[in-house]
Protein backbone atom coordinates (compact mmCIF):
# COMPACT_ATOMS: atom_id res chain seq x y z
CA UNK A 1 0.00 0.00 0.00
CA UNK A 2 0.89 3.65 -0.02
CA UNK A 3 3.25 4.49 3.04
CA UNK A 4 3.70 8.40 1.99
CA UNK A 5 2.52 11.07 0.00
CA UNK A 6 5.32 13.02 -1.80
CA UNK A 7 3.92 16.73 -1.54
CA UNK A 8 0.37 18.09 -0.15
CA UNK A 9 -1.01 21.65 -0.71
CA UNK A 10 -3.59 23.61 0.71
CA UNK A 11 -5.09 25.00 -2.99
CA UNK A 12 -6.62 28.03 -1.51
CA UNK A 13 -6.17 30.10 1.44
CA UNK A 14 -9.60 30.31 1.94
CA UNK A 15 -12.94 28.40 1.66
CA UNK A 16 -14.20 30.07 -1.91
CA UNK A 17 -18.19 29.55 -1.09
CA UNK A 18 -18.10 30.30 3.02
CA UNK A 19 -16.14 33.76 2.22
CA UNK A 20 -19.11 34.56 -0.18
CA UNK A 21 -21.99 33.53 1.70
CA UNK A 22 -20.64 35.78 4.73
CA UNK A 23 -18.47 34.63 7.48
CA UNK A 24 -21.44 33.33 9.54
CA UNK A 25 -21.52 31.01 6.94
CA UNK A 26 -17.92 30.37 6.99
CA UNK A 27 -17.78 29.44 11.01
CA UNK A 28 -20.68 27.16 9.91
CA UNK A 29 -18.99 24.91 7.51
CA UNK A 30 -15.14 25.15 8.58
CA UNK A 31 -15.29 25.54 12.28
CA UNK A 32 -13.23 28.02 12.65
CA UNK A 33 -13.98 31.79 13.39
CA UNK A 34 -11.80 33.12 10.40
CA UNK A 35 -10.14 32.10 7.52
CA UNK A 36 -6.83 32.55 9.19
CA UNK A 37 -7.65 30.41 11.50
CA UNK A 38 -8.78 28.19 10.07
CA UNK A 39 -5.17 27.75 7.69
CA UNK A 40 -3.11 27.38 10.80
CA UNK A 41 -4.92 24.68 12.05
CA UNK A 42 -4.55 23.09 9.05
CA UNK A 43 -1.39 23.54 8.86
CA UNK A 44 -0.75 22.30 12.21
CA UNK A 45 -2.56 18.74 11.40
CA UNK A 46 -0.20 18.46 8.41
CA UNK A 47 2.96 19.14 9.81
CA UNK A 48 1.49 16.34 12.12
CA UNK A 49 1.57 14.29 9.53
CA UNK A 50 4.59 15.12 8.11
CA UNK A 51 6.19 14.60 11.91
CA UNK A 52 4.86 10.93 11.61
CA UNK A 53 6.04 10.38 7.59
CA UNK A 54 2.86 9.96 6.29
CA UNK A 55 4.08 13.33 3.96
CA UNK A 56 7.56 14.04 2.99
CA UNK A 57 6.57 17.83 2.07
CA UNK A 58 3.29 20.17 2.57
CA UNK A 59 2.93 23.32 1.16
CA UNK A 60 0.66 26.17 -0.54
CA UNK A 61 -0.98 27.94 -3.35
CA UNK A 62 -2.41 31.24 -4.08
CA UNK A 63 -1.07 32.30 -0.56
CA UNK A 64 -0.62 36.39 -0.42
CA UNK A 65 2.87 37.41 1.67
CA UNK A 66 0.86 37.70 5.01
CA UNK A 67 -0.98 33.79 4.57
CA UNK A 68 2.48 32.91 4.00
CA UNK A 69 3.52 34.71 6.85
CA UNK A 70 1.04 33.30 9.00
CA UNK A 71 2.15 29.80 8.40
CA UNK A 72 6.02 30.71 9.21
CA UNK A 73 5.27 32.34 12.15
CA UNK A 74 4.38 28.91 13.41
CA UNK A 75 7.20 27.22 13.18
CA UNK A 76 6.30 24.38 12.07
CA UNK A 77 6.84 22.20 9.16
CA UNK A 78 8.40 24.73 6.65
CA UNK A 79 6.55 25.65 3.42
CA UNK A 80 8.34 23.36 0.66
CA UNK A 81 6.61 25.24 -2.37
CA UNK A 82 3.86 27.94 -2.85
CA UNK A 83 2.05 27.67 -6.42
CA UNK A 84 1.20 30.42 -8.36
CA UNK A 85 0.41 32.24 -11.55
CA UNK A 86 3.33 32.98 -13.25
CA UNK A 87 4.60 34.42 -16.15
CA UNK A 88 6.12 37.27 -17.83
CA UNK A 89 2.67 39.65 -17.15
CA UNK A 90 2.27 38.95 -13.79
CA UNK A 91 1.54 42.35 -11.92
CA UNK A 92 3.82 43.66 -9.15
CA UNK A 93 1.88 42.29 -6.75
CA UNK A 94 2.47 38.97 -7.24
CA UNK A 95 6.16 39.27 -8.43
CA UNK A 96 5.93 40.52 -4.72
CA UNK A 97 4.86 37.04 -3.59
CA UNK A 98 7.85 35.53 -5.62
CA UNK A 99 10.41 37.41 -4.26
CA UNK A 100 9.44 36.38 -1.21
CA UNK A 101 8.88 33.07 -1.45
CA UNK A 102 12.47 33.32 -2.59
CA UNK A 103 13.88 35.43 0.36
CA UNK A 104 12.26 32.27 2.78
CA UNK A 105 13.60 29.49 0.66
CA UNK A 106 9.71 28.36 -0.80
CA UNK A 107 10.43 26.93 -4.05
CA UNK A 108 7.91 28.33 -6.13
CA UNK A 109 5.45 25.68 -8.45
CA UNK A 110 4.41 27.95 -11.61
CA UNK A 111 0.56 27.81 -13.20
CA UNK A 112 -0.97 29.50 -16.18
CA UNK A 113 2.95 29.64 -17.16
CA UNK A 114 1.71 29.99 -21.11
CA UNK A 115 -1.69 32.21 -19.63
CA UNK A 116 -3.84 29.35 -19.10
CA UNK A 117 -6.24 28.02 -20.90
CA UNK A 118 -8.67 31.10 -21.63
CA UNK A 119 -5.12 33.50 -22.59
CA UNK A 120 -2.64 31.07 -23.95
CA UNK A 121 -3.97 32.57 -27.67
CA UNK A 122 -3.07 35.63 -26.90
CA UNK A 123 0.99 34.75 -25.81
CA UNK A 124 1.42 32.22 -28.98
CA UNK A 125 1.28 35.72 -30.58
CA UNK A 126 3.68 37.85 -29.08
CA UNK A 127 5.80 38.64 -31.67
CA UNK A 128 8.82 39.04 -29.55
CA UNK A 129 8.53 35.64 -27.82
CA UNK A 130 8.51 34.22 -31.04
CA UNK A 131 11.46 35.62 -32.55
CA UNK A 132 13.13 33.99 -30.12
CA UNK A 133 11.88 31.14 -30.86
CA UNK A 134 12.80 30.34 -34.46
CA UNK A 135 16.01 31.51 -32.86
CA UNK A 136 16.11 28.19 -31.18
CA UNK A 137 13.73 25.96 -33.24
CA UNK A 138 11.18 26.28 -30.63
CA UNK A 139 7.54 27.43 -30.18
CA UNK A 140 6.58 30.62 -28.00
CA UNK A 141 4.92 27.82 -26.07
CA UNK A 142 8.40 26.31 -25.17
CA UNK A 143 10.12 29.80 -25.19
CA UNK A 144 8.07 30.75 -22.01
CA UNK A 145 8.63 27.55 -20.79
CA UNK A 146 11.81 27.93 -20.56
CA UNK A 147 11.94 31.06 -19.33
CA UNK A 148 10.12 30.40 -15.79
CA UNK A 149 12.71 27.09 -16.16
CA UNK A 150 15.41 29.57 -15.86
CA UNK A 151 13.88 31.43 -13.40
CA UNK A 152 14.23 28.42 -10.55
CA UNK A 153 10.33 28.06 -10.74
CA UNK A 154 8.81 24.42 -11.59
CA UNK A 155 6.31 24.95 -14.44
CA UNK A 156 3.05 22.47 -14.93
CA UNK A 157 1.68 23.17 -18.11
CA UNK A 158 -1.85 21.23 -18.72
CA UNK A 159 -2.99 19.86 -22.33
CA UNK A 160 -5.01 17.08 -23.14
CA UNK A 161 -3.36 16.94 -26.90
CA UNK A 162 -0.53 14.05 -26.93
CA UNK A 163 1.46 16.34 -29.76
CA UNK A 164 1.26 19.56 -27.10
CA UNK A 165 2.65 16.92 -23.65
CA UNK A 166 5.96 16.07 -26.20
CA UNK A 167 6.13 19.67 -27.13
CA UNK A 168 5.86 20.87 -23.09
CA UNK A 169 8.63 18.07 -22.20
CA UNK A 170 11.08 19.29 -25.01
CA UNK A 171 12.40 22.48 -23.17
CA UNK A 172 16.13 21.12 -22.15
CA UNK A 173 17.95 21.35 -25.40
CA UNK A 174 18.24 25.18 -25.55
CA UNK A 175 18.72 27.75 -22.91
CA UNK A 176 17.75 31.37 -22.81
CA UNK A 177 20.98 33.92 -23.21
CA UNK A 178 20.66 37.13 -20.95
CA UNK A 179 19.43 39.15 -23.31
CA UNK A 180 17.06 37.24 -24.34
CA UNK A 181 15.37 36.36 -21.15
CA UNK A 182 16.13 40.75 -20.48
CA UNK A 183 14.31 41.03 -23.33
CA UNK A 184 11.29 38.84 -22.09
CA UNK A 185 10.78 40.42 -19.27
CA UNK A 186 10.19 43.92 -21.06
CA UNK A 187 7.89 42.22 -23.02
CA UNK A 188 5.86 41.34 -19.76
CA UNK A 189 6.09 45.27 -19.21
CA UNK A 190 2.98 45.61 -21.18
CA UNK A 191 0.08 46.49 -18.94
CA UNK A 192 -2.52 46.54 -21.96
CA UNK A 193 -1.26 43.00 -22.47
CA UNK A 194 -1.04 42.14 -18.51
CA UNK A 195 -4.81 43.58 -18.39
CA UNK A 196 -6.26 40.60 -20.46
CA UNK A 197 -5.00 37.91 -17.82
CA UNK A 198 -7.18 36.65 -14.68
CA UNK A 199 -5.59 36.84 -11.29
CA UNK A 200 -6.56 35.13 -7.89
CA UNK A 201 -5.31 38.68 -5.70
CA UNK A 202 -6.41 38.16 -2.26
CA UNK A 203 -8.23 40.50 0.52
CA UNK A 204 -5.42 41.44 3.17
CA UNK A 205 -8.39 41.23 5.58
CA UNK A 206 -8.71 37.28 4.84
Amino acid sequence: GLEYVDLVLLHSPRRWMGVVGGIDEFKACCGCDSPKECRQQTWRVLSAARDKGLVRNIGTSNFAIHQLDELLYLKLAPIAVNQLQYHPWVPDWEEGIADHCRKHGIHLTAYFSLGGAINRGYTDLVDDIKEIGKAHNASASQVLLRWGLQRGLSVIPGTGNPAHMRQNLDVYGFSLSDAEMERIKEVGQDKDFSSKFMYFKMDPSL
